[in-house]
C-alpha cells in the first residue's frame, strides 16, 4: 500500500514539474510569434512609405484607418500580435523627427514584457524613446 502510495506521489510530482516547463515554453513559443509579426509590421511601414510617400504611413496602428487599406496581411498580423499580448494591447508605430529614416514599432509580449524594433533593426526589450528608436 505505501508503494503504491509513493508511486503515485512521484507521479503527481512528475506532472506538476511537465506543467511548469510547458507555460513557460508556450509563453516563449508566443513571445517569437511576436517579434516575427512586428518585424512584418515594420517592414510593411517601409513599404507603404516606400509606394504612397508620407500618405501610406500609419503612425500609430492602434487607429483602425490603418486598416482600410484591405490589406488581409496587416489585419491578419494585427489580430495576431492582439490576441498573443498579455493585455490584448495593439503593437505601435512611432515616426521620429529624421522619419523616414527613424521609426520603430513596439508591442508588448505574452509575458507582460515589451519589444521594440527600429528602422535601423534594434531590438530590445522596451519601448520606443522620443527619437522614434528602441531604447531599453
Amino acid at each position: 500500500m505505501i508503494e503504491l502510495l509513493m508511486v503515485v506521489g512521484i507521479i503527481a510530482l512528475l506532472s506538476a514539474i511537465v506543467l511548469v516547463s510547458l507555460t513557460l515554453v508556450r509563453t516563449k513559443a508566443g513571445n517569437s510569434v511576436i517579434k516575427n509579426d512586428v518585424d512584418q509590421l515594420r517592414k510593411f511601414a517601409e513599404v507603404m512609405y516606400t509606394e504612397n510617400g508620407l500618405r501610406g504611413y500609419c503612425v500609430t496602428l492602434g487607429d483602425s484607418s490603418c486598416f482600410e487599406s484591405g490589406n488581409a496581411r496587416l489585419t491578419e498580423l494585427k489580430a495576431d500580435i492582439q490576441k498573443r499580448s498579455k493585455s490584448k494591447t495593439m503593437p505601435s508605430i512611432s515616426a521620429g523627427p529624421d522619419f523616414p529614416n527613424n521609426f520603430c514599432v513596439s508591442t508588448e509580449l505574452s509575458d507582460g514584457d515589451y519589444y521594440c524594433l527600429d528602422s535601423a533593426s534594434n531590438q530590445t526589450t522596451g519601448s520606443c524613446n522620443s527619437s522614434s528608436l528602441c531604447s531599453p
